[in-house]
């Protein structure tokens, strides 16, 4: 009976494994069928009471995914005025649904196989995806097929050995020169600034739970940021970090430091400006009017993007609206609901970044988790980057305590020590 249930334990921490890199990997088996959306399925009755011991989980996903088929009314009411593509509408919807819905199977994975195996499984799925892209033909791999996951599997392997501040500090930085060898400025910053972070917050206990006063936390972190913004995109726009980011960072900012960010992300300033002029949204499968495209040229005009040129008419604005922002495309496409849930979730990265464990390799954890979910927000398109999202609420997110594994006796403490919770 023993031996019986011991396998019976063992087989769930493989299906958790398994569901977590299918989930990573996202491949499509046919058109609107992913390997996401297999394993969110098939694994329902698992994670459905579970994600209840986690903290704000259960609702983040009810509310996530009623407000997602909700904005379908509003795209119905949009039809009535412009343009409405249903299937480009039910592809986003669906796209959206079950991404926020596999939230649910990877805090169940992570009850079992701890925070350490879920990023070794979703990096690896993520890493296999990466492999098979578009990405390895145009010679950018590293930049959007590998960067993120290798990042997962190094904070895994950090956590699972507990390593050191040294450790963890030498990782990141050597994570952020590759990031500038490889023209990924946004993953440098990351980088760096989880290092300066592990710095800041050397001396909290070991065991501490949470900083004893978090909005001087929060605004210590600001400051922080704000100085590796504007010392890193000085250094870019002064030719330190090679010629071709001095070129690049020069045309964004038109060789004002303060403004790369602005030049970098012009988005903005469409998104802004379409708020300003229809303030409810869009809704899924809404294509861009002659009058919308104006209302973004007016915001674009300010920047160095300019109002013409391929990007805008073609990309951002051609047949649907991409404003390369979760923030941004949650709103287009699901109203001021969706404006609200994108803003709940970056006040949970927040939070978790005030509240970063004290163990160094932990606190990596936390804070490159929360910097980069933070980031993927207000810069990352939806379709790339909702899916890191949704994972990098799951490896954080406080509640369950993870299950210690059966590993042989000499290898107790250490397993222990892997399965540690981040809450």
């Amino acid at each position: 009976m023993k031996q019986d249930k011991a396998s019976a334990f063992r087989s769930d921490d493989y299906l958790a494994f398994a569901a977590t890199t299918l989930i990573g990997f996202r491949y499509q088996l046919q058109p609107g069928l992913t390997t996401d959306i297999v394993a969110t399925v098939l694994t329902l009755p698992l994670w459905i009471s579970v994600v209840a011991a986690y903290k704000h989980i259960r609702p983040l996903i009810a509310t996530g995914v009623i407000m997602v088929l909700a904005s379908l009314l509003l795209s119905w009411d949009t039809a009535a005025s412009q343009p409405v593509s249903w299937e480009t509408a039910s592809g986003v919807v669906r796209f959206a649904v079950f991404t926020i819905m596999s939230l649910g199977p990877l805090c169940w994975a992570r009850t079992r196989i701890g925070v350490v195996g879920i990023a070794l499984a979703y990096s690896a799925g993520a890493m296999l995806r990466g492999l098979l892209s578009s990405a390895v033909d145009i010679g950018l791999l590293w930049k959007y097929g590998l960067a993120l996951p290798v990042a997962y599997l190094l904070l895994a392997v950090l956590v699972a050995t507990r390593a050191r501040m040294r450790t963890c500090m030498t990782t990141f930085c050597m994570l952020a020169l590759v990031g500038v060898l490889n023209d990924y400025r946004s993953y440098t910053g990351i980088c760096l600034l989880t290092a300066l972070l592990l710095v800041v917050h050397r001396r909290q206990p070991l065991h501490s739970r949470a900083l004893h006063k978090p909005l001087r936390t929060a605004a210590l972190i600001t400051a922080l940021a704000a100085s590796v913004y504007y010392l890193f995109s000085a250094a870019a726009v002064g030719g330190l970090l090679g010629s071709d980011i001095q070129a690049v960072s020069k045309s964004q900012a038109g060789g004002d430091s303060i403004a790369l960010i602005l030049g970098g992300r012009p988005e903005w300033a469409a998104t802004l400006s379409l708020m300003m002029n229809n303030p409810t949204g869009y809704g899924a499968g809404a294509v861009p009017t002659s009058i919308d495209l104006a209302w973004a040229k007016e915001g674009l005009s300010s920047t160095t993007l300019g109002i013409g040129g391929n990007y805008v008419n073609d990309y951002m604005f051609g047949g649907a609206f991409k404003l390369h922002s979760l923030i941004a495309d949650f709103w287009v496409n699901f109203g001021l609901p969706g404006l609200a849930w994108t803003l709940a979730l970056a006040a949970f990265f927040v939070m978790r970044l005030t509240r970063a464990p004290g163990d160094p390799a932990r606190r990596a954890m936390v804070s490159f988790a929360s910097i980069a979910g933070i980031w993927f927000l207000l810069f990352g398109p939806i379709l790339s980057n909702l899916p890191d999202v949704i994972f990098l609420v799951a490896l954080v997110a406080e509640g369950a305590k993870s299950q210690v594994q059966a590993v042989p006796t000499s290898s107790t403490n250490r397993g222990e020590s892997a399965q540690h919770d981040l809450a």
